[in-house]
């Protein structure tokens, strides 16, 4: 193994100084809020639309409006659906690096280290019958924390829901895709053909600091395994919209069996009993 390829070691990157970013990024999110309808139109048909906010009621000091959106022709209102799934067998690489180079756009910083706060204490958790549960115990030892982190590459790791009424973690590899568990794509949903999946990087309280995007494929690990062992358990989604292009993407490399063990890797998703899956938590290895 080429020690130039090996990952930096905690340590290591503790050391570094923050990056800062050198430009101003042009895609700075103004101080409006959007919410995103998608609908569907017959194929060939030009989308046009009228907005007509009403007044309709004041409650605790909040004006309620109804917003109107007339849209011409037959239009369907849904999801973004997703196009193809399919199964990649796997490839053998051995002696080999293969991968795709990771990107920073000059408008984001880096910090080498995350910024981090403690997490809320372990919410109350009943099984069906309504009797209380113990989560699991954490080993070697809870160290997860909050991740407040929207610097580069931290804040390209995002929540993601499905069709299936589940959710789990991502993170964004290349401009429009994004590298999740293979047991996270909808399986009962695909089965019937229509499904869909929705990414949204650094997703935190319900919000979406940085956009989000809905899948168009999926590929797979290619494995009979019912069990969806951790060795199998990958799958890789192309997005409708590409996040990369203003966030940046971590790449990919081929990982090699002497980098087991070391003190490289930090592991974040978003559990529930950190944060109730509402936010994004980091435990460093």
């Amino acid at each position: 193994m080429s020690d130039r390829h090996r990952p930096m070691t905690r340590e290591e990157l503790e050391s570094l100084s923050p990056i800062k970013a050198s430009k101003e990024s042009p895609y700075l999110q103004s101080k409006r809020k959007f919410h995103s309808t998608y609908v569907y139109l017959p194929a060939g048909a030009e989308f046009s639309s009228k907005v007509s906010p009403e007044r309709v009621g004041e409650r605790d000091g909040q004006t309620l409006w109804k917003v109107g959106i007339e849209i011409e022709g037959e239009p369907t209102a849904g999801f973004p659906m997703g196009n193809t799934v399919q199964r990649h067998e796997r490839t053998h690489t051995a002696g080999k690096v293969t991968g795709h180079p990771s990107y920073r756009p000059e408008w984001l910083g880096v910090n080498f280290s995350p910024k981090t706060g403690v997490h809320l204490p372990q919410p109350k958790i009943h099984d069906k019958k309504g009797r209380k549960v113990k989560p699991l115990t954490v080993f070697p030892g809870d160290g997860r924390q909050i991740l407040f982190d929207t610097s580069y590459p931290w804040l390209l790791t995002g929540k993601i829901i499905t069709s299936d009424n589940q959710f789990g973690s991502g993170v964004l590899i290349g401009d429009r895709l994004v590298l999740t568990a293979r047991h996270v794509l909808p399986w009962n949903s695909i089965a019937t053909g229509n499904w869909w999946m929705k990414f949204t990087p650094h997703y935190f309280d319900g919000t979406e600091p940085f956009g989000s995007s809905f899948a168009s494929d999926a590929r797979h690990y290619g494995t009979d395994d019912s069990d969806f062992n951790l060795s199998h358990d990958y799958a890789v989604l192309r997005l409708f919209e590409p996040l990369g292009h203003q966030l940046g993407y971590i790449g990919t490399t081929t990982f090699d069996d002497d980098w087991r063990n070391l003190n490289v890797w930090s592991n974040i998703g978003y559990p529930f009993d950190v944060g109730g899956s509402e936010r994004p938590a980091v435990q460093n290895f």
